[in-house]
């Protein structure tokens, strides 16, 4: 089983994801059992990256613009992997594309934090220029800054909304709900 990316399947341009290309075309030509996941952005990013800027500026600071990811919880991705683990034969030579069971944009998911922890949490949309420069300063290296910028952007021109009902059809369960996630993870913001 192989843990890759959603991006990996549409970035040509970024290091990181050429790295997951290589490492999948390598699994699928090892002669093994193999399945690959593709999960989109985790909604853990806005606990690793943004919880500070919660707790300190009540704001979410993302080059999102009104783009929606259908973001998905690490633990629904640790599932899906346990469950292909599980049943080797029935998910060998598939390629699953993970993402929660909706998308949603930064406004959104501010608001959401916002309404768990009780008092109001804005987002602040910067440009991708102000964002890699955040990003490079706080020692993020370039090849992962420029996959990130990526990510954004891609989100901004429509292309990270889709969701996929692979998770679903692997756990056996609907996906995570955003507002399942903030509540069970309340603590990190406040």
């Amino acid at each position: 089983m192989r843990l890759s990316s959603r991006s990996a399947g549409w970035d040509q341009h970024s290091e990181l994801r050429a790295w997951h290309r290589d490492i999948e075309e390598a699994v699928r030509t090892s002669g093994t059992t193999w399945t690959i996941l593709r999960p989109c952005s985790f909604f853990q990013n806005f606990i690793h990256y943004q919880a500070e800027t919660v707790r300190n500026m009540s704001a979410i600071i993302l080059p999102q613009g009104d783009g929606l990811i259908s973001y998905i919880d690490a633990a629904d991705i640790g599932a899906a992997a346990a469950e292909s683990l599980r049943s080797p034969a029935a998910h060998h030579g598939h390629t699953y594309v993970l993402t929660g069971g909706r998308a949603y944009g930064a406004k959104g998911v501010a608001a959401e934090i916002g309404r768990v922890i009780g008092k109001p949490v804005t987002y602040i949309g910067i440009e991708e220029d102000q964002a890699r420069d955040m990003m490079l300063q706080a020692g993020t290296p370039p090849w992962l800054t420029e996959a990130g910028m990526a990510v954004f952007a891609h989100a901004r021109a429509g292309g990270e909304a889709a969701v996929d009902p692979a998770l679903t059809t692997i756990i056996g369960r609907p996906a995570t709900t955003l507002s399942e996630f903030v509540e069970r993870n309340r603590e990190a913001w406040v």
